[in-house]
């Protein structure tokens, strides 16, 4: 207290904690199927921050399961307001997807890629971030069970990367209003180090519209090689949950497609109000093009739909559900948790 002890001023003297903050965060997800297509992930992320005025944080990342993760990375504001930052990361990620013709699974292949990359940004407020960069990875793809028909594959690529994330949801599962959308570019280039040529661009958006307590979700994403010869291990993997739920997961490669999806969710239980912890009964309806990698007939159409509960638990994001397509493919799945397989761009976190 300060000044004249009757009228007197109270003076706030706040003081940072030397020993923080820092922040551990721990996840896991797990996906099945019907047919034993499933799959299962446990996450960790540590967070250390303000370890310069400007806040610079450490970030690394372990992730186990069908998808395996080890990244570490430094975060750099260049200024006060931290608009502008720079982050150089270095990473080594394993996946395991299975290989389908005509709907039928022949092989499952293993995926290795390690390298790093670094990158340039600009966040606009907290709901934009823009991110140019150059990426450099060896990529190893070799069959592990089954039929060798996708080929062995041991490259490097190499070549500029940029992103672009705008986010205005209210939660980050199941939003009940807000958009999103995001868009992923990549050149490889042997000028610059890689061992072959390619570029792609892929793209998604995301709105939620709340209706007298339910919920309409629309959804619409696409990509393209550029008719590039885009390698058949860089092509788009579309399947499950995010993308056509009636096919298995990322059971279909294409190196260009297109999806447009309405979901309408009716609202059946709060489960914690005040966590904003509810279960919703959905059904979805889809089109789309898909140019797969072993059919030359270019873009074919897709049709499919499904019904589902979905919602914020207390076990985290939960999704139950069947859905169907025109391709005579059929699945009954359950996800819990973070997303697992990371196909198309629908399969990321922010489109869920």
């Amino acid at each position: 207290m300060t000044g004249d002890p009757k009228n007197p001023t109270l003076q706030w003297l706040p003081k940072e904690k030397t020993w923080g903050p820092n922040f551990v965060q721990f996840d896991l997800g797990l996906y099945a199927t019907q047919s034993n297509d499933s799959g299962f992930v446990l996450y960790m992320k540590t967070d250390r921050r303000w370890l310069n005025s400007l806040g610079l944080q450490w970030r690394n990342e372990i992730q186990f399961g069908l998808s395996n993760i080890l990244a570490t990375s430094l975060y750099q504001p260049l200024d006060v307001g931290q608009v502008f930052f720079v982050e150089p990361k270095l990473f080594y990620t394993r996946a395991y997807e299975n290989l389908y013709v005509d709907q039928e699974r022949i092989a499952n292949y293993r995926f290795d890629d390690s390298g790093g990359n670094m990158d340039f940004g600009i966040n606009f407020g907290t709901r934009a971030q823009l991110r140019l960069g150059y990426l450099y990875t060896n990529r190893d793809v070799t069959v592990d069970t089954g039929s060798p028909a996708l080929g062995n594959v041991h490259a490097t690529d190499a070549g500029l990367v940029s992103g672009v994330i705008y986010d205005t949801r209210d939660t980050a599962f199941n939003p009940t209003r807000g958009i999103v959308g995001a868009i992923d570019y990549m050149r490889s280039e042997t000028s610059m180090g890689a061992d072959r040529d390619w570029e792609r661009i892929e793209a998604g958006l995301g709105i939620a519209v709340p209706v007298r307590g339910d919920i309409v979700w629309l959804t619409a994403a696409g990509g393209t090689g550029f008719n590039s010869d885009l390698p058949v291990d860089r092509d788009f993997a579309i399947g499950g949950p995010g993308s056509f739920p009636g096919l298995p997961l990322n059971s279909v490669r294409a190196p260009e497609y297109w999806t447009v999806n309405g979901s309408y969710l009716w609202k059946l239980k709060d489960i914690q109000s005040i966590r904003g912890q509810a279960l919703y009964a959905g059904m979805r309806l889809e089109t789309g093009e898909i140019d797969q990698w072993s059919d030359s007939k270019g873009l074919q159409p897709v049709y499919g739909g499904s019904v589902y509960i979905a919602g914020r638990t207390m076990v985290g994001p939960l999704t139950i559900g069947l859905g169907g397509t025109s391709l005579n493919t059929w699945t009954l799945w359950i996800a819990v948790g973070r997303p697992v397989g990371q196909g198309t761009i629908l399969e990321k976190g922010i489109f869920r």
